[in-house]
């Protein structure tokens, strides 16, 4: 009797279980599309931006741009990336493995405003050459996608970005980078790696972006070494707060293969557990550093809000050098009136990630009321051909106008709108499923059924 009850069991296990599994399978049912990207803010701004190592080059005093007071008048990053999103939405993005600045990036674009007939050859050879540029909508110059890869001699790192009705994203990246070069073939400032990321959002009441910012193991006058620097920001805003986030990671710290840290005064060696003549010896390098101009401090990490804006700066790491012991020309030569710097330096900002965010959301409009229309004694006109009072008024109706006649109301019926909730046959998803699921299992376990009947009630035996 073990095959006929075994054939019952299995029956009434398809027959319970097929239907359950098809209704946990089964899809959900469609809901409501969601809402379009920025459809309940009435205007929004973000920015986020990320740099491994930010050049600032300082002759304070011979040109009054940039900062006047540090002479910061040419900058440079490497590697860059930018996201941002406005109003519309559009968004953009902006990638680079050397990043000049704004202006002489885009140097080839400014002079054409002034000419029209300026070549475009020349155009592209002012602009920068080592960009990825990216548009939604698509613009002349910048789809919705762009990449730069090495090749050649500009073979100096990597960098591409994407655009989107809700979203833009940037990258890039650079290899074994030197930016201060090298004294008697040893580098003043090794960074082994550096990358950057940048991430801008746009959904139906809010805004969020995100720069990040990673720098691997950095080598200082080859006595000074850090194990890498990771950074990031963050700055959302859902039209009434703005919400700004950082976070700043440094590696360990050595000088002369000992144990230190980095403040916002400079290096400082643990000194712990570690010889004393090697520590005089750390200290003694350190000295003839500042003595030379070199100083190495942290950044604190910077947020405000205010309202529905956020902005966030991270923390990270500032390498200085500066030379103010330079001739005073003015006064050797004071009939000359050429500007003269009080001093030449450069600046080093390692890791830095920036992110602002702005926004503001639909105001709310208050309506008329609607008042409905009247079923009293309102009726429609009547004329000499109509009989019997006139044509009783119609809620919902409407009254075609045909000069001196009058006609009777024309029902207005709303349109129907098919249920996003229901299958092409007019049901639910997952009870079309069951359906169907029962269906099989009604096939299925039949033959086990007849056979175990078979075998069970009419007494025969295999």
């Amino acid at each position: 009797m073990r095959p006929q009850r075994w054939r019952v069991a299995a029956a009434a296990a398809l027959l319970a279980g097929l239907p359950t599994a098809a209704y946990l399978a089964a899809p959900a049912t469609a809901g409501p599309p969601p809402a379009a990207p920025g459809s309940e803010l009435a205007g929004f701004n973000t920015s986020a931006t990320g740099a491994g190592v930010q050049f600032q080059l300082l002759l304070p005093g011979i040109v009054p741009l940039g900062d006047p007071t540090l002479g910061n008048f040419i900058q440079a990053s490497v590697p860059y990336a930018n996201s941002t999103s406005t109003t519309g939405p559009s968004t953009g993005g902006v990638a680079s493995p050397a990043w000049p600045g704004d202006a002489l990036a885009t140097a080839g674009n400014a002079l054409q405003t002034f000419s029209a007939s300026i070549p475009q050859a020349l155009i592209n050879l002012l602009n920068d050459p080592v960009v990825a540029r990216s548009d939604f909508p698509a613009q002349v110059g910048a789809g919705t996608s762009g990449s730069f890869t090495p090749t050649g001699p500009l073979g100096i790192g990597s960098a591409s970005t994407t655009s989107a009705v809700g979203s833009t994203t940037a990258n890039a990246a650079v290899t074994d980078l030197s930016p201060l070069g090298a004294s008697k073939g040893v580098p003043l400032i090794d960074i082994s790696s550096a990358k950057t990321t940048t991430h801008a959002t746009v959904n139906a009441a809010s805004v969020s972006n995100t720069a990040e910012t990673q720098i691997g193991h950095i080598t200082i006058a080859g006595v000074i070494t850090i194990d890498g620097i990771d950074t990031s920001a963050t700055a959302s805003s859902d039209g009434h707060h703005g919400t700004p986030a950082t976070t700043t990671n440094i590696g360990s710290v050595k000088v002369a293969g000992l144990a230190a840290s980095i403040g916002p005064h400079g290096i400082t060696l643990n000194g712990k557990g570690q010889a004393g003549v090697l520590v005089q010896t750390a200290n003694k390098l350190l000295a003839t550093l500042q003595k030379i101009g070199l100083s190495i401090t942290t950044l604190a990490p910077q947020v405000s809000k205010a309202g529905d804006t956020a902005q966030a700066t991270s923390g990270g790491v500032l390498i200085k050098f500066e030379d103010d012991n330079l001739p005073d020309l003015g006064k050797l030569a004071p009939q000359l009136p050429i500007p003269v710097p009080n001093s030449v330096g450069v600046e080093l900002s390692l890791g830095l990630s920036k992110a602002n965010a702005a926004a503001t959301l639909q105001p709310d409009i208050d309506l008329p009321p609607v008042t409905p229309p009247s079923t009293g004694s309102t009726s429609a006109p009547s004329t000499g051909s109509q009989t019997g009072g006139g044509v009783p008024p119609c809620t919902g109706c409407t009254l075609p106008s045909t000069g001196g006649e009058s006609t009777a109301p024309i029902p207005v019926t709303p349109p129907v709108v098919a249920s996003s909730q229901s299958s092409p046959l007019g049901v639910p998803v997952r009870t079309e499923w069951v359906v169907l699921a029962l269906l099989i299992a009604v096939l299925a376990a039949g033959p086990l059924l007849t056979y175990a009947n078979w075998q069970l009630l009419r007494g025969r035996t295999p």
